[in-house]
């Protein structure tokens, strides 16, 4: 006798014992046939003498009791197993699925961090604010997969995969809880943690380069841009005057006046008082709206403007009219200038009187 017929065996003497039902008994024989091959099972239970029943009673019951625990631990092992290995292939795949469209996501945020750290270097972006609002939509980008047609078609697809899960295996189901938790940890340990500190880093660097921006937001380089329109009017309202002071509006150390360098405002005094000795007269009138802001060295902000220039030389009796740019350095507090000099004339014109 072989083992499936021992099997059969013993499931029709438990069935006869009164130890399972006909129902379990027809269920029994199922696992047993198909373990053993797909014969026809037993249709309906056999039954034996009483006093067989009797007699054998003790010894059956506790080796059917056995035999049962067994056949059905193995029924749902196999059950199980074939379960656990159909989810583990779809967890696997559903996975890397997610990290091969992470990588397309790092791929498209690192190319537009790049960007905007080389823009701020080529000094392309005028406020720290506009760096800010960059950042947050690389971001929003992000968090959305918007990058490009790549990043929007791979996050489909693998939402599309998730639905498709989630109706397999429920995520309040037993069986659920498990597929969705072993899947986090399988993600865990596949995730590619490395573009993390290379965000941070650039970042980073981002950071650092947004402080060479001198102003912050547009209403910050306004308010500047008038006071320094406020005291440059001032200051060319008095200059070429006789009751001129270059104390009030230079530094003590001047690094270059027109073409001089390293000067102090008692030698710019020294200068007019000797124009002032020839019957020289000038006149200084600026043009506001060519202010602009060039760029910053420490404590001192740049600024170029225009000036219509005319000077009186009776000595040559002759009236000069001409268009100059200057240069100003204007110390970042005080607003005396540090440097003053020409970097453009033109329009130049001669009368004689």
């Amino acid at each position: 006798m072989d083992k499936r017929e021992e099997q059969i065996n013993m499931i029709q003497d438990l069935y006869n014992l009164g130890s399972i039902t006909e129902q379990e008994y027809h269920e029994m024989l199922r696992v047993v046939e198909k373990e053993y091959g797909n014969k026809t099972p037993t249709e309906k239970p056999i039954e034996i003498n009483k006093s067989k029943k009797k007699s054998s009673f003790f010894n059956l019951k506790v080796l059917g009791g056995i035999v049962l625990i067994l056949l059905i631990i193995a029924w749902g092992w196999k059950k199980l197993h074939k379960e656990v290995d159909t989810s583990d292939e779809e967890m696997q795949a559903y996975v890397q699925k997610i990290c091969d469209c992470d990588q397309v996501t790092y791929n498209a945020e690192k190319a537009e961090l790049e960007v905007l750290k080389q823009k701020i270097i080529n000094k392309e972006i005028q406020f720290q604010d506009d760096v800010d609002d960059q950042i947050l939509r690389i971001s929003e980008k992000k968090s959305m997969n918007s990058f490009s047609t790549e990043t929007r078609k791979c996050n489909a697809s693998n939402q599309a995969i998730q639905n498709e899960l989630l109706l397999k295996y429920p995520i309040d189901s037993p069986k659920g809880k498990e597929f969705w938790a072993t899947k986090d940890i399988l993600y865990a340990n596949k995730k590619d943690y490395s573009f993390d500190q290379y965000r941070d880093n650039i970042k980073e660097e981002i950071e650092q380069a947004k402080l060479t921006i001198i102003f912050k937001s547009t209403t910050d380089s306004l308010v500047v841009t008038e006071k320094t329109t406020n005291q440059l009017t001032n200051f060319f309202s008095e200059y070429g005057r006789q009751s001129f002071d270059a104390n009030s509006w230079f530094t003590s150390e001047i690094d270059q006046y027109i073409n001089s360098k390293n000067k102090t405002p008692d030698y710019v005094n020294e200068l007019f008082i000797k124009y002032f000795n020839e019957y020289e007269s000038y006149e200084f009138t600026w043009i506001p709206e060519s202010l602009t802001f060039q760029d910053k060295q420490e404590k001192l902000m740049i600024w170029t403007c225009k000036v219509n220039y005319k000077a009186v030389r009776p000595s040559q009796q002759k009236t000069q009219t001409s268009l100059i740019t200057y240069e100003l350095k204007l110390d970042n507090y005080s607003l005396k200038i540090k440097s003053f000099r020409e970097i453009k004339v033109e329009n130049t014109e001669y009368e004689s009187y």
